[in-house]
């Protein structure tokens, strides 16, 4: 869902979990783990690590001054950043403290809302490994297809080995129409019914047919 290079280069480092709802979060990680691509994770995203992920560097002295200028220049088109003052306050990439505070956090696995998100992204890998990797063998990635279902809604279907796997998710804060009522085949993910063809909000249902 994210990776160092589109984290570090916000100006304030802001991961997903700073800027989207925890269910926002949690559909999408649905949607990421058990899709049959090989999914990849961003160091505390199992979590949703509070800590930000900031450009730093280690430079000699000359060509990180001009890095840190160039860094502020570049937010300057940025209407939040067109405050020459408010630029100033973006992380000087060679401070030392812009890398202690891009460090992760590892207590926070024990508090909550993290502790529960780790605890979710465990469960789905758990899932993945007993219901997709053993389907995934031959995989040739021209075997599927999609449609869409209003602004925000999404179906999809993949052939695997032996089996047809069934993604259908409505991605928006607002339920969405349009879905079928009960899954096509046998439900490994999601809720078992959607009331009047509606997906309730950021919800995710994974089936094999």
């Amino acid at each position: 869902m994210q990776n160092h290079d589109q984290i570090g280069n916000r100006a304030r480092g802001e991961r997903l979990a700073a800027l989207a709802p925890l269910e926002a979060l949690r559909a999408a990680a649905a949607v990421l783990l058990l899709a049959p691509s090989t999914p990849m994770l961003f160091m505390g995203e199992e979590w949703a690590a509070g800590t930000p992920f900031l450009f730093f560097c280690d430079f000699e002295p000359e060509l990180a001054k001009l890095v840190t200028a160039g860094r502020r220049r570049e937010f300057a088109s940025f209407p939040e950043f067109a405050d020459p003052a408010v630029r100033e306050t973006i992380p000087d990439p060679s401070a030392p403290q812009t890398f202690e505070r891009s460090k992760l956090d590892w207590s926070e696995r024990e508090i909550e809302p993290h502790r529960s998100m780790l605890a979710f992204y465990r469960s789905l890998l758990h899932l993945r490994r007993r219901e997709i990797v053993p389907r995934v063998a031959g995989l040739t990635g021209h075997d599927a297809a999609f449609r869409t279902i209003g602004e925000r809604g999404i179906t999809a279907t993949w052939k695997l080995a032996g089996a047809t796997l069934i993604l259908e998710a409505n991605l928006g804060a607002d339920p969405g129409p349009g879905f079928s009522g009960t899954p096509t085949g046998r439900l490994i993910f999601g809720a078992a019914e959607f009331v009047g063809g509606t997906a309730p909000a950021w919800s995710v249902r994974w089936s094999i047919a």
